[in-house]
């Protein structure tokens, strides 16, 4: 994962070459809470936008999708009703992802789709913490409990 994280700027800036815009954000959310992801209008004529996320394994899969920043977004195949909400406010595109969890970690592309790439875009790199502790932490209490009733049964 320490490789993903500093490889993968580096893999986005290589890219950008070939793009008109494209910028680049990090953030960190706990496990459980809503997480809302902006990114600039850099298209002020009407066009279509989309949020799509790029996973650990390479996989890009579109989430939600507007004609223009006025219209009603759409969800793509990969995008489920109660985990994300497309909106504008006409200068900036959201994306609101609702009780993240590890699952929900990657790379969110924010962009104007062309034929070949992402003409104009912004990506944000999200980190989802304290999932995994809450899972140990339980996983650790098991192992104590079982241990504790074995030695009473003993």
């Amino acid at each position: 994962m320490t490789n993903f994280t500093f490889l993968l700027p580096l893999l986005w800036t290589l890219s950008c070459v070939r793009l008109t815009l494209c910028r680049f954000h990090s953030m960190a959310v706990q496990a459980g809470e809503d997480v809302t992801l902006s990114c600039t209008n850099l298209s002020r004529l009407p066009s279509h936008i989309s949020w799509s996320k790029l996973a650990d394994g390479g996989d890009v899969s579109c989430i939600s999708s507007m004609t223009s920043s006025e219209s009603r977004a759409v969800l793509c195949d990969g995008g489920q009703s109660n985990k994300y909400i497309m909106t504008s406010n006409g200068t900036n595109i959201f994306l609101n992802v609702k009780e993240v969890n590890l699952l929900d970690a990657g790379v969110y592309i924010c962009g104007l789709p062309t034929d070949e790439f992402q003409g104009m875009y912004n990506a944000t790199y999200l980190r989802v913490e304290g999932d995994s502790n809450h899972v140990s932490n339980n996983l650790l209490i098991l192992i104590l409990g079982s241990v504790v009733v074995f030695l009473l049964l003993v």
